[in-house]
């Protein structure tokens, strides 16, 4: 028996024998081209339309409350003095020259000073005492908070108020108040003022006369001046 370890070895075989040949230079590009990397979009949902439809909306609400809101004051405003009447709630037109002169100078004095449209000045007296006079002023202009610049009109008349009551406006709305107080002299006197989205006025009552009397005759000369657009 011979030994296997001395028994010469089969010869080599290719393992690829038989198979399909590979060519050369397989999977690779041709020689000069570069590969190319190409990206496939994916659709995105459009968020656009409905956020501009959303802010378009509430553009639409904003400006409705915003002209819903001023129409009051477009009502109000611009309002023109028409000529002053010559008697006023029982009262007179003071027909002293003099008077109107100082009259006439206070109104150009108010245009002059304040950014408004027009202004009124003029003393109103009672055929039966001349001590119960009144003397008026006013003006038209835009204001847009009417109330509280009512309220800063009336302390700006002096420290010595008391009794500050509101009353009605009548039928041009707005606000109307009166209140006890003193002229530059120390002498009592009730004072009133109205004021809207275009117009303010205001009085000084001598002779002792009751607030409603006052805040009376305050309104039937607004009626009687202001003239609406």
């Amino acid at each position: 028996m011979s030994d296997p370890r001395t028994e010469p070895l089969p010869p080599a075989a290719d393992p690829w024998e038989g198979r399909a040949s590979v060519p050369s230079g397989a999977g690779m590009p041709p020689t000069g081209v570069m590969p190319q990397v190409i990206f496939v979009e994916v659709a995105r949902k459009r968020r656009w339309p409905w956020v501009l439809g959303i802010f378009g909306l509430l553009s639409l609400i904003c400006c409705g409350l915003c002209a819903f809101a001023t129409i009051p004051v477009w009502e109000q405003y611009p309002s023109k003095i028409s000529p002053m009447p010559q008697d006023v709630a029982g009262l007179q037109r003071d027909k002293n020259g003099a008077v109107r002169l100082i009259a006439l100078a206070a109104a150009d004095r108010i245009r002059l000073e304040w950014n408004i449209d027009d202004a009124f000045a003029d003393n109103f007296v009672d055929p039966k005492s001349a001590q119960r006079n009144i003397i008026t002023f006013g003006a038209t202009l835009l204001v847009w908070n009417p109330g509280g610049d009512l309220d800063n009109a009336i302390k700006g008349q002096g420290k010595s108020l008391t009794n500050v009551t509101p009353f009605p406006a009548g039928r041009m709305g707005g606000y109307l108040k009166c209140a006890n107080g003193q002229d530059d002299k120390g002498v009592p006197i009730v004072i009133c003022a109205w004021i809207d989205h275009g117009s303010m006025g205001m009085s000084l009552c001598y002779g002792q006369r009751p607030m409603p009397e006052c805040a009376a005759f305050l309104r039937t000369l607004r009626e009687a001046i202001i003239v609406r657009p």
